[in-house]
């Protein structure tokens, strides 16, 4: 199952040259979470939230530029578990996705894990078959500063907090950040202000600052939403969506077990191994003029595309992909792919031209998925046909 269905084509377009306050009033003006960061027009990266919150910085002067996550860029047929799994190693909640080698929209977290929701690797996944934090928590008056040490340790965006009497509350970067946006930026006392001040730095540190305030004054503490241990996979996806949260409090029965949170999710669709069914045979692949890049990505799509055939096949198949390119001495070259897939009694044949190599591959597989898909029907079909016939 492919990504398509959970892009969103609505994103903001951030300069690296911008202020961190004119990103935050970019996306407060947009009402959007959702921002790429480009330099002369190319695509560099996502900003590192985290990050931004562990230093002393001036939002008015520091330059987004600097804190940037090398977010990986995802093609718009993608496979949704290759996808999660690129996701989650690279620590992020959000990708652009690209097609043709341009930037067409992006992928949150979110929106992922509703595709992966339809998986039926999915179906059936409980929250307690969920990887739920149970031992990290910070106390309610902790200073927010060592909340945001464990957060950058554990590569987590959301901490439960307690007080005395047991779960109080939920701290998030979000939480975080909704206070950074209008927290008086520190500055350099200049020598008239010391002077009044007292005529010393010391006056510098009675200054409050973020990190220095208990977890109390950030964290969301009314209407927490719950989910069981019992409930499906897809219904933790579905409450969170509705809600517009990234994570939920884990219970069973009564008891308080430990929070969920949309990475919780994200890895547990990245663990999933899909058992290969298919061989792929490549036929005139090392006769075309190609760079090893080229070849490589050749062969990756091939095998992306594969197992979604898989899903429609559900038996052994063997494919054999023959790749010709023509006007070989000009500039371009034009390239046509047949494809030719061969499973137990059935074999479908489909043939794609275009300037793109990769994309002449998508097509062939596109038309393969549209012969399976008739063949199907007509099966369906002469199934049913007795039936009304009676």
């Amino acid at each position: 199952m492919d990504i398509t269905s959970g892009i969103n084509k609505q994103f903001l377009r951030l300069d690296t040259e911008m202020s961190v306050s004119e990103m935050i009033g970019s996306l407060k003006k947009a009402s959007s979470k959702l921002g790429l960061v480009f330099r002369n027009g190319k695509y560099v990266g996502l900003v590192e939230k985290k990050r931004l919150l562990r230093v002393n910085l001036d939002p008015v002067t520091t330059k987004i530029g600097n804190y940037l996550h090398a977010a990986p860029v995802v093609n718009e047929h993608a496979d949704v578990i290759e996808t999660a799994y690129m996701m989650h190693q690279s620590n992020t909640d959000l990708v652009p996705i690209a097609s043709a080698n341009t930037i067409i929209g992006v992928l949150p977290a979110i929106s992922l894990l509703h595709v992966a929701a339809e998986l039926p690797e999915t179906k059936e996944v409980r929250v307690g078959d969920l990887r739920v934090l149970e031992n990290l928590k910070v106390k309610v008056d902790e200073p927010l500063a060592k909340a945001l040490q464990l957060m950058f340790t554990e590569k987590v965006d959301e901490l439960p907090v307690f007080d005395a009497k047991g779960l109080y509350g939920v701290l998030s970067v979000q939480d975080v950040l909704r206070e950074f946006m209008v927290w008086p930026a520190k500055r350099e006392y200049s020598a008239k202000m010391k002077k009044e001040k007292g005529g010393s730095r010391s006056a510098e540190v009675d200054t409050p600052t973020l990190a220095n305030l208990p977890v109390s004054s950030f964290s969301t503490n009314e209407n927490l939403q719950k989910i069981d241990l019992n409930d499906r996979f897809g219904d933790a996806v579905q409450q969170m969506e509705k809600n517009n949260i990234s994570c939920l409090m884990v219970y069973s029965g009564k008891q308080y077990v430990g929070l969920l949170s949309v990475k919780g999710l994200l890895r547990y669709v990245a663990s999933l191994e899909v058992p290969q069914n298919f061989n792929i045979q490549y036929v005139g692949l090392n006769a075309v003029k190609l760079a090893s890049y080229e070849k490589e990505s050749f062969q990756k799509v091939a095998s992306n595309e594969s197992f979604k055939l898989q899903r429609l096949v559900h038996n052994d198949f063997k494919l054999v992909i023959h790749l010709k390119a023509y006007d070989k001495d000009g500039t371009r070259q034009k390239y046509s792919v047949t494809m030719r897939l061969d499973y137990p009694g059935k074999l479908v044949e489909a043939t794609a031209v275009d300037w793109d190599i990769v994309t002449a591959l998508r097509k062939a597989f596109d038309g393969t998925k549209n012969e399976l898909q008739k063949m199907f029907r007509k099966t369906q079909s002469r199934k049913e046909t007795p039936r009304r016939q009676r």
